[in-house]
């Protein structure tokens, strides 16, 4: 339901559902950028309860649950980067060699 909605629409919400397209959409907003937009290994955005929290202005427990139940695609994105933490997918390691 949330996901046909607008961006205004969804970020206008408070509603439990809403949050939960927010920080869909952040997500995506970060994959999409650094996949397509990043042109090094400095420009890219780890996929973490933080970065999450100031895209999409959500609660970091709502957050950090939503990151649970997708941690393996946010694992293997970050890991794609070299910025993955297997053991916390709410966090990301920097890479050693900048």
């Amino acid at each position: 339901m949330w996901q046909a909605k607008t961006d205004a629409e969804v970020w206008g919400s408070k509603a439990t559902l809403a949050a939960v397209e927010k920080i869909r959409r952040s997500y995506q907003a970060i994959c999409l950028y650094n996949d397509t937009v990043a042109t090094g290994e400095g420009d890219r955005l780890a996929v973490t309860n933080q970065a999450l929290r100031d895209l999409s202005g959500c609660n970091g427990l709502v957050i950090r649950d939503w990151i649970e139940a997708h941690k393996d695609e946010i694992i293997s994105h970050n890991a794609k980067f070299g910025m993955e933490n297997k053991k916390d997918p709410n966090t990301a390691r920097l890479r050693e060699n900048r």
